[in-house]
C-alpha cells in the first residue's frame, strides 16, 4: 500500500494512534492525535520525544511505568486519565497500549490508542445520578415499596416497609417473602401475586394480610408491576401499595 494512502487511512480513524518505539518515543501520530494533544495535553506531539513529555506530571509517571511493564510482561494494557482541557473542562481519556512482538518474540514498538469518552463519562454520571434519586426517593416514599424476584425473594425493602412492618432490612433481604411475613398465614394468596405478575398479568389493589415482627396481623393493599432485564425478560416485581388494616377491619366489623 502506497504511504500517502496509508497516512490518508490513519488520520481519518476516529481514534488517535500513536506509534512508539519500544521506550517510549513518538514515531508517528495521525491526524486526531495531534489535534488531541493541541487541545488537552500540555505539549503537541513531536516525533522524537518521547511520550512522556506531553503529558502532564501524574499521566508521565503512569505511562512510564506502563511502558516499563509493557517491556517485561510484553502484553497490552489501559489506563485511564482525567485532564483539563485548554478551555478549563474536563477531558476524559482512555490510553491502550499494545507491544508489537516480532517472529522472535522481541518487541519492536508500541502502538498506542487513544480515546476521548468525555461524553461517555458525562453520560455515566448522569445515570448514576439518576439512579441515586431514584433510589432516594424510593426509601423515602410514604409507601410500602418492596422488591422481588422471581421466587419471591426480598430485594428491594424500603423505610416505610420497616415503619409498617417492624422489620428492619437486614431481617428481609434474600429471605423469601412468604417465610418472613406469612408464617402462619396462606402463602397461596403471595404465590397468586407473584405468579400473575411474573406472567406480565395486571395486579392491581389486592389485599394481603402479612405478620408484623411484633407478630400482629396487618392488611396491605398492594399493586405490583413486573422488572424487565434489558432483553425484556421478567426478572422480578416491584410490589406498591399501603397499610389498609383499619379499613379491612372496618369492613369486617360491618
Amino acid at each position: 500500500m502506497p504511504m500517502d494512502v496509508l497516512n490518508s487511512l490513519l488520520d481519518n480513524l476516529d481514534e488517535s494512534l500513536i506509534i512508539l518505539d519500544k521506550e517510549g518515543r513518538i514515531l508517528f501520530f495521525n491526524e486526531v492525535a495531534l489535534k488531541l494533544s493541541k487541545t488537552v495535553l500540555t505539549q503537541s506531539f513531536q516525533v522524537g520525544k518521547h511520550l512522556i513529555d506531553s503529558t502532564n506530571l501524574e499521566t508521565s509517571l503512569i505511562i512510564r511505568d506502563i511502558i516499563h511493564e509493557i517491556q517485561l510482561n510484553k502484553v497490552p494494557e489501559k489506563h485511564f486519565a482525567e485532564l483539563k482541557n485548554q478551555n478549563g473542562t474536563i477531558a476524559s481519556l482512555e490510553f491502550n497500549f499494545v507491544p508489537v512482538i516480532n517472529e522472535e518474540g522481541v518487541e519492536t514498538h508500541i502502538h498506542l490508542l487513544i480515546r476521548d469518552i468525555t461524553a461517555q463519562k458525562i453520560f455515566e454520571r448522569k445515570l448514576i445520578t439518576q439512579a441515586s434519586n431514584i433510589t432516594n426517593l424510593i426509601e423515602k416514599a410514604n409507601a410500602i415499596i418492596i422488591g422481588v424476584d422471581t421466587r419471591g425473594y426480598v430485594t428491594d425493602w424500603n423505610e416505610h416497609c420497616m415503619k409498617i412492618t417492624g422489620f428492619v432490612k437486614d431481617e428481609v433481604y434474600a429471605q423469601k417473602f412468604v417465610n418472613v411475613l406469612m408464617k402462619d398465614l396462606k402463602p397461596e394468596k403471595f404465590d397468586l401475586i407473584l405468579e400473575s405478575g411474573l406472567k406480565q398479568e395486571s395486579v392491581i389493589n389486592h389485599e394481603l394480610p402479612i405478620r408484623t415482627q411484633n407478630n400482629n396481623l396487618i392488611t396491605l393493599l398492594l399493586s405490583c408491576t413486573p422488572r424487565l432485564s434489558a432483553s425484556g425478560e421478567v426478572i422480578g416485581l416491584t410490589l406498591v401499595g399501603q397499610d389498609v388494616t383499619e379499613l379491612a377491619e372496618y369492613r369486617r366489623s360491618l
